[in-house]
């Protein structure tokens, strides 16, 4: 009767931890970072052809929220630099890049704490200007031809770390080791050569607007939590069996 008792109490447990982790899933927090103009004079999309990646330089990140609460916070200075993997294929007006270790994407970038602050004075700050805000490698990204020298990134999916201070911004410092998944979009204006299928942005006017997601990642404590207590009620049951 008493290991009955206690069969019970760690399955319910268990349950109820899963049942947790499912509702945590279907209620998933979003990071997001917004890109758009005005972007500075340098900023470019291009494609040199051949097996050459996707590069983009100095596209300007704004500001950055959690998703569904907690505040909007201004990024000054905000740039996004990436380049993709080896182009792995061209059809139908749709490009697709590799990932791997060689690959990159940082944001660089200061989180003001007053309206107009002065770029030398630390006090104003709450992150510094130029401030690595996050860093990540490329799975695979994909441009999609939308005609009328239209294009968008899309499908471009990433894994990456945070600034912890960013994270602590937004109540999440507990998360500053982890890997997280990422993926984001923006579209641009750009001339493609018809014969090498290579393409570029002729200035920062063509780069428009998008937007970079990451998921809130789930500890892996968490997990291994609820593994381990399943595999209580397993033992449980076996040895209430023999």
């Amino acid at each position: 009767m008493r290991n009955r008792i206690k069969i019970m109490a760690v399955l319910t447990l268990a349950v109820a931890l899963c049942a947790g982790l499912a509702l945590s899933a279907q209620a998933t927090t979003t990071l997001d970072f917004a890109l758009g103009p005005p972007h500075p004079a340098t900023a470019s999309i291009s494609y040199a052809g051949g097996n050459a990646s996707l590069v983009g330089k100095d596209i300007n990140v704004f500001n950055v929220q959690l998703l569904g609460g907690g505040p909007i916070l201004t990024i000054w200075g905000g740039d996004l630099d990436f380049t993709t993997g080896t182009n792995s294929g061209y059809a139908g007006g749709v490009w697709t890049f590799g990932g791997g270790p060689n690959t990159s994407i940082t944001i660089h970038g200061g989180i003001p704490q007053v309206a107009n602050p002065n770029p030398l004075n630390p006090a104003d700050w709450i992150i510094q200007p130029g401030t690595l805000l996050l860093s990540g490698t490329f799975g695979e990204a994909q441009v999609f031809a939308l005609g009328n020298s239209s294009y968008k990134i899309a499908g471009a999916a990433f894994q990456d770390t945070k600034n912890a201070d960013l994270l602590t911004l937004f109540g999440l410092s507990g998360l500053a080791s982890l890997q997280w998944d990422g993926n984001f979009n923006i579209s641009f204006i750009a001339t493609t050569n018809p014969t090498t299928h290579s393409f570029g942005t002729a200035n920062s006017l063509a780069v428009y607007s998008g937007d970079l997601t990451n998921t809130v990642p789930v500890p892996a404590t968490v997990l291994l939590l609820g593994s381990g207590l399943l595999g209580l009620v397993g033992l449980g049951f076996r040895r209430r069996k023999d």
